[in-house]
């Protein structure tokens, strides 16, 4: 299967910020379960001190039930997109109108008609380049699509099934040794589509 070409993974700067933030609250519980000796011992390190100004605020009141969820909110969204810069090469409108000869109007019109996935990050959108194949969108995409019900607009439903689409699955035929594989990659294998489709249904009834 031959896959286009793409640049290079990468985190835009609202998900570096949320990591940032969810990192810097795991950080100030970690010093709060620390002995005052354990805290001198660390604060003695040349390390400590160039965390200490950005991470420790001692006269900082612990944080609202809200913040916290809201920063819950933001480390598990940056770490979703985190799992699919990781795990898909992502290409952007530019790249992909150019690889499909369209504009940016009729790529946006294909989006909305569910004929091609993109992951939605704040206001932008990143393709996962394993839909487009000799420069055309793989067909199974938009039977995905219209067979789940997913609706086009809704980014957070189009997130959920790139991230189940990211996960392993082992499809192989009877007898034949297993072969555990990204279950976008088993998208033009009808046994395997149907497995697909019946898995996340599954999913989204169990709420999860």
């Amino acid at each position: 299967m031959k896959i286009a070409e793409a640049p290079s993974r990468y985190l835009s700067s609202a998900a570096s910020e949320a990591t940032k933030a969810a990192l810097r609250e795991d950080f100030e519980q970690f010093l709060g379960q620390l002995s005052q000796p354990q805290l001198e011992a660390l604060a003695e390190g040349d390390c400590f001190e160039a965390l200490r100004a950005t991470l420790l605020r001692p006269s900082q009141q612990p944080a609202s039930p809200q913040v916290r969820n809201q920063l819950a909110y933001a480390k598990g969204k940056a770490l979703a997109f985190e799992q699919i810069c990781n795990g898909y090469e992502l290409l952007d409108s530019k790249t992909v109108c150019a690889l499909l000869g369209i504009t940016r109007q009729a790529l946006n019109k294909r989006l909305l008609q569910g004929q091609v996935l993109a992951y939605s990050e704040g206001p932008r959108k990143h393709y996962p380049a394993f839909q487009f194949i000799d420069n055309a969108v793989l067909p199974e995409v938009a039977e995905l699509v219209r067979v789940l019900a997913i609706e086009p607009r809704e980014a957070a439903q189009v997130n959920l099934l790139l991230g189940f689409l990211l996960q392993d699955m082992d499809y192989v035929n009877l007898g034949e040794p297993a072969h555990i594989r990204p279950r976008y990659q088993l998208l033009d294998e009808p046994g395997a589509f149907a497995i697909i489709v019946r898995d996340f249904t599954n999913r989204l009834q169990m709420g999860r």
